[in-house]
């Protein structure tokens, strides 16, 4: 006799087990949640919230995250990468684009991670699950007519996190939601959360390397240049780039005289704000090229790079050499020729 009786009582257990509460979905399933996902701030309050990810079975290598705020009643400060664990980003909000949100009551964000990012690291006493991290402030002439009510966050579409499995395959993700309770300002000083971190952090970005690339696909096979890097404390605010011309005496006088004449005739060259990667403006890379990572705390780390000076005398248009050749020729036949006279009047 079947230890459990009749194949049919086996199915009716098997159905009674489903029933009675077996998971409609798998168990591996990511998570994305805000931190904290609720507390009572007062008008004038700035706080910050993180939006964090608990991974299932697989490793992640890209999250994607559309966030929904009640902007009549949170004001998003800021946007901060500071402590997130994504390093390569296709999308982080910028000033004009919080001001959007702001309008909206929507923010969006999207970054990945080379290598894949398989949950929180062992013994690690920090919060190494986290995506991004967004700034709110309350504000003073809001929280009183609004004074007790919920102020909610939620993740709407589209919000996906994509699998480390080299087909770029979608999670089964779970959305958690927040909500905050608002009350009028009180007697004490407001919270400073964003403005602390900020005035704490002392630390420049972390070095980069900036890399000369051409690609037939990129720019129509013309130069450019990529870089990234991260800020583990405020996070990174924005890049700036300069192209300048370098002082080179190993490239002969000739390009020194020309280098200093151009100098003189044209204006200085100024930083501007870019996004990686970034077309050259001097495709005959005979420019020093600067690129300034700079932080939301105001910190900055400049890196350098000069393509071969080789390149240099590139710079130096074909027709200038040509002129500069035939001005020095003509020079020497007239001083020949008057030589010549001086002589032939005294013979």
């Amino acid at each position: 006799m079947p230890l459990f009786g009749s194949k049919n009582t086996w199915f009716s257990l098997v159905l009674l087990f489903l029933a009675l509460g077996w998971p409609a979905g798998p168990l591996t399933a990511s998570v994305l949640s805000f931190a904290p996902d609720g507390g009572e701030y007062h008008g004038g309050d700035e706080f910050l919230v993180d939006v964090r990810l608990e991974i299932g079975e697989q490793c992640v290598n890209t999250v994607e995250a559309s966030i929904k705020f009640d902007h009549q009643y949170l004001n998003l400060v800021d946007f901060s990468t500071g402590g997130s664990f994504l390093s390569l980003w296709v999308a982080r909000p910028s000033g004009e684009e919080l001001a959007a949100a702001n309008r909206d009551g929507r923010i969006y964000f999207a970054g990945g991670l080379p290598g894949g990012y398989c949950g929180r690291v062992p013994g690690d006493i920090g919060p190494s699950d986290v995506a991004a991290t967004l700034v709110f402030r309350v504000p003073e002439n809001v929280a009183g007519s609004f004074s007790g009510q919920p102020a909610g966050l939620s993740f709407t579409d589209p919000t996906r996190v994509l699998l480390n499995d080299g087909l770029g395959s979608e999670d089964v993700l779970l959305k958690k939601e927040a909500s905050f309770r608002l009350t009028p300002p009180t007697a004490g000083a407001p919270r400073q959360e964003w403005q602390t971190q900020l005035v704490a952090d002392r630390l420049p970005p972390e070095p980069f390397v900036i890399e000369l690339r051409q690609d037939p696909a990129m720019f129509s096979g013309q130069y450019y240049v990529f870089f990234t890097t991260t800020d583990k404390q405020s996070g990174l605010d924005h890049y700036e780039i300069l192209e300048t011309k370098p002082n080179a005496p190993s490239a002969g006088r000739l390009v020194r005289w020309w280098e200093t004449l151009r100098v003189r005739w044209l204006p200085a060259p100024a930083w501007k704000i870019i996004v990686p990667p970034y077309l050259l403006h001097d495709q005959t890379l005979s420019s020093l090229i600067k690129v300034k990572a700079v932080d939301k705390a105001g910190n900055e780390k400049v890196v350098e790079y000069m393509p071969p000076l080789t390149n240099a005398v590139r710079e130096m248009p074909v027709w200038f050499i040509f002129v500069l050749v035939a001005t020095v020729a003509s020079f020497i036949f007239s001083l020949l020729i008057f030589f010549h006279q001086i002589r032939k009047n005294h013979a």
